[in-house]
């Protein structure tokens, strides 16, 4: 929730910035893009061994997006604010054709497209849709996964006390 409240602030800043100087509102954007883009980065390197318990969908799952279920909050919130932030582009983008600065509004398709792939990246449980079968497996794969990592945690707290 603290990256969501922060993106949309940072966005109505931003496309405000625009109006005044597009440049200035582009490298506004390239920076949040840039923290996004390691933060993803960072996020990516968190790894799973191979778990016995699991299917080999669910291994695949959480060797792939280990993030979502180290720091789930961290991943679902970022990938949250990223939406904000795309609307801002998108906007800036326009603002920047009207004011003469023609590249503003490619840098704005770039970066819609940038802050989606990475708002998939970070929660891609979210954008699967359970009718589609490929889909289905992957929300199945998810559940159990996380039902493992609960189970897991009540045993490794009932093992501590």
């Amino acid at each position: 929730m603290v990256y969501q409240v922060i993106a949309s602030v940072l966005s109505v800043a931003i496309i405000l910035l625009s109006f005044w100087s597009p440049l200035i509102a582009w490298i506004a954007v390239a920076g949040v893009l840039l923290y996004v883009g390691i933060v993803s980065w960072a996020l990516s390197k968190v790894r799973y061994n191979h778990i016995s318990d699991l299917s080999e969908c669910a291994n695949a799952l959480i060797q792939k997006h280990g993030h979502i279920y180290k720091w789930r909050f961290a991943a679902v919130d970022l990938s949250l604010a990223c939406g904000p932030i795309s609307v801002a582009s998108l906007l800036v983008g326009i603002v920047s054709g009207f004011k003469g600065f023609y590249f503003g509004i490619a840098f704005g398709i770039i970066g819609i497209f940038a802050f989606s792939i990475m708002a998939r990246y970070l929660n891609p449980i979210r954008f699967l849709k359970p009718s589609r079968p490929e889909d289905a497996v992957l929300l199945c794969a998810h559940e159990e996964i996380v039902e493992f990592l609960t189970t897991e945690n009540k045993d490794a707290g009932g093992k501590s006390q």
